[in-house]
């Protein structure tokens, strides 16, 4: 099994003495989950996803069923071969295809679906064979002679409607069996034993000699889904039909892992599964509100009671479309008995545990020597790099992105974006990367002029990659150059490309008809030439995230692999958006806008806070493939953005201690520069004072007192000092005589020429 899958923990057991619905019959005499044929067979089943692995242990002395739940598959082989061994080979082991969003196994509940198969429960026909070995199936014998396990994994993951459809398809066209085609169902293992000699076998129908679980054929490492779909004739075009109404609103706002039993069924109740339906809503919506944490605080916030009660079936089936205002309703009057509400989670602890997509983040980030502040602004860039132009966030806003990745050289800025690829699979093709370029070149990213004078679009999709700052700085020194405020309009999704005055070498993009995102590498100090645009606009848009992690362990961790997003968002073009979001951004619109009319100060770096926030969230949301912003979306992006503020204040004060530096370094060099020019003009007197007293010593030929010799040789021409320099120079080269002199009581000095 390939080491990229991490082993976390085994985070229950549970054991109903019931058997699930699956394949009949039994496992080995021994089951090693690390067997070369069983860990392959996982590894392409589950490669590259997460989530939660079941599996079900048949015990066959009495044949119950006992299911686990792990939360990785290294963890699901570890303990079914622990499991094995201490059972003695008494069990048999079957395991759900797909990676569950939560520990239930429950229709529905798979996190995401690149699998699919069908259970073959009768002799198969030649014919019917090689169309399954020519579609590119894996084909397994499971146990029962004449009876396959038919496996396909598909190019990208799909919605629950096409699994079914898939599902139900295979299983009418080969002979299926019609109870294995929902997303929860156990399969056998490869690789394995089937028994038919446990109590609930018929006598007649028990066999003590064993079959084995078998690989025939492997398969295609893929197969195209929309050519299945064709081959299998299922039209999804036409709505499918549901007695239920799905709104996807609170699709996978993130609730605690560990829900108490309770609370957990409300998730997957069926209608049916009631009497009173009315009744049962209201008593699942105060159970929710009334539930607690191990510290007794409330554990559900009511965004969390609506993802846990979305396709609550008693109450979808009452209310119909009023379900979540119901819910509303019921918690309302629930509050007004006097209990408060769940205060919204919004500081940076526990950050990286507040969403599996994050603690995997982090764990790569660290098995791999990365910082993961880093990591997940790239991650972000990159999710939001492959949503199409036309979704935006109320009131026109783009979602455009630009990224700092902040660090000295050699911090790994560019090992980060290399891993954002690998941390998250987005199951999209990306733009590859492009450099910085001038403004005039921006809009042929995405369009350009034919021969016949019409204009082309060629992509909407771009991203620059920018390793170091300096590139950016000097393309944007040059008093021509238009870069900076092209790259101002793209971020707010502004139309680019219709300045130049010659109609002919226009370009023009319209308003958000393209999306680019830029990532740049900054060196901490190189970072004042972006600082300095402050009034105009640039460095506030861009999140400032570290590539460094003073909290990287002494011993590498495993790597957690991949992490699947790949699943298709649908959704409109406008995103949706709480009103309590949508305050929260209208009333900082008023206060800075009083502000400025009064003529206050403010921090012109968050002058596009509260929009950029809203970028970020957005970027969270689609990350959970949503197109609706949650209040956790919003709390998360504040602690980026309060991330991003904290390394910007850093860089700006390291920036003013280093100007302070540099102004001391340059007044201790002009000091000396105006020190060393003021010995150079004295050494030149003193030489000059010395030639005149020779001069005039030569000429007299007799003693001269020094009065009347400095008075001789120009008087103020030359500063005391440099005249007694003078004469005691020529006095130690020998050429003076002095004698001392008194007169009047006055001590002088007297000099001539020496002979």
């Amino acid at each position: 099994m390939p080491r990229e899958h991490e082993h976390i923990e085994d985070i229950g057991i549970r054991s109903n003495g019931r058997r699930p619905r699956m394949d009949s019959g039994a496992t080995p005499a021994m089951v090693d989950f690390d067997r070369a044929d069983i860990a392959e067979h996982l590894g392409w089943v589950f490669r590259g996803q997460r989530g939660y692995f079941a599996v079900g242990l048949l015990d066959r002395r009495t044949a119950k069923m006992t299911e686990r739940v792990y939360t990785s598959v290294g963890a699901m082989q570890r303990g079914v071969t622990a499991a094995a061994r201490n059972d003695e080979g008494a069990i048999e082991v079957f395991y759900c295809p797909l990676p569950l969003s939560t520990a239930d196994r429950a229709k529905g509940n798979s996190a995401s679906r690149w699998l699919v198969w069908v259970d073959i429960d009768k002799p198969l026909s030649d014919a019917l064979r090689d169309t399954l070995k020519r579609w590119g199936f894996r084909l397994v014998a499971s146990g029962t002679p004449g009876r396959l396990h038919a496996y396909a994994r598909l190019d990208r993951g799909v919605t629950l409607d096409e699994h079914r459809a898939i599902q139900e398809a295979l299983a009418k066209q080969f002979n299926g069996d019609p109870a294995l085609v929902s997303d929860n169902a156990l399969l056998r293992v490869p690789d394995t034993t089937n028994y038919k000699n446990h109590p609930n076998v018929k006598a007649d129908k028990r066999n003590d000699q064993p079959y084995p679980v078998r690989i025939l054929v492997r398969g295609k490492r893929q197969v195209d889904t929309a050519w299945l779909m064709k081959q299998l004739s299922i039209d999804l075009t036409k709505p499918v039909a549901t007695t239920r109404v799905i709104t996807g609103e609170w699709n996978r706002v993130p609730v605690p892992l560990r829900l108490p039993d309770i609370i957990r069924q409300y998730m997957f109740t069926e209608e049916e599964d009631v009497e009173d339906r009315s009744e049962a809503s209201y008593a699942a919506i105060c159970a929710c509100a009334e539930a607690t944490a191990r510290d007794g605080s409330r554990l559900l916030t009511l965004d969390q009671i609506h993802a846990v009660l979305e396709n609550y079936g008693p109450g979808v089936a009452k209310y119909n479309g009023r379900w979540h205002k119901h819910i509303n309703e019921v918690y309302a009057k629930w509050q007004s008995k006097g209990v408060q509400a769940v205060e919204p989670w919004t500081g940076i602890e526990g950050f990286w545990e507040r969403r599996p997509v994050l603690t995997h983040i982090s764990r790569y980030a660290k098995a791999h020597r990365l910082g993961p502040w880093g990591l997940l602004g790239c991650v972000l860039v990159r999710v939001v790099t492959s949503i199409p132009p036309h979704v935006k966030l109320p009131d026109d806003g783009s979602l455009n992105l630009y990224l700092g990745l902040v660090g000295l050289p050699g911090a790994g800025k560019g090992r980060t974006i290399n891993h954002a690829a690998k941390v998250v699979e987005l199951g999209k093709i990306l733009p590859e990367p492009v450099s910085i370029g001038t403004g005039q070149g921006i809009p042929h990213l995405f369009k350009r002029r034919l021969k016949d004078g019409s204009i082309e679009t060629h992509s909407v999709s771009a991203l620059f990659v920018t390793p170091e700052i300096d590139d950016y700085v000097s393309l944007t020194k040059g008093e021509g150059s238009n870069l900076d405020p092209t790259l101002r309009s793209a971020w707010v999704g502004e139309s680019i490309g219709g300045s130049y005055a010659d109609p002919t070498k226009r370009l023009p993009v319209p308003a958000h008809s393209y999306r680019l995102c830029w990532i740049m590498g900054i060196q901490p100090d190189h970072a004042q030439p972006l600082l300095a645009r402050v009034t105009g606009g640039t460095p506030q848009r861009f999140l400032w995230l570290p590539v460094y992690d003073g909290d990287m362990p002494d011993v590498r961790p495993p790597s957690p692999g991949v992490w699947d997003a790949s699943q298709d968002i649908v959704g409109p073009d406008e995103m949706g958006v709480p009103d309590s979001i949508m305050a929260a951004i209208d009333a900082d619109q008023v206060a800075r806008d009083r502000k400025v009319a009064k003529k206050q100060p403010e921090d012109p770096f968050e002058a596009q806070g509260r929009f950029g926030r809203w970028k970020v969230a957005a970027a969270f949301a689609l990350l959970d493939r949503r197109t609706a912003v949650s209040e956790d979306d919003w709390n998360l992006a504040g602690v980026v953005y309060e991330v991003s503020k904290r390394v910007r204040g850093d860089i700006q004060q390291r920036g003013e201690e280093l100007a302070d530096k540099m102004a001391a370094i340059r007044g201790v060099q002009e000091a000396k520069k105006q020190q060393a020019m003021t010995d150079q003009l004295r050494r030149t007197s003193v030489s000059k004072c010395m030639d005149a007293v020779v001069r005039k010593l030569t000429t007299l030929g007799d003693w001269m007192a020094a009065g009347k010799l400095r008075v001789a040789i120009g008087g103020s021409r030359y500063s005391k000092e440099d005249f007694a320099e003078a004469l005691a120079r020529l006095l130690k080269a020998g050429k003076v005589e002095k004698r001392d002199t008194e007169y009047n009581g006055q001590r002088g000095t007297s000099w001539r020429i020496k002979s």
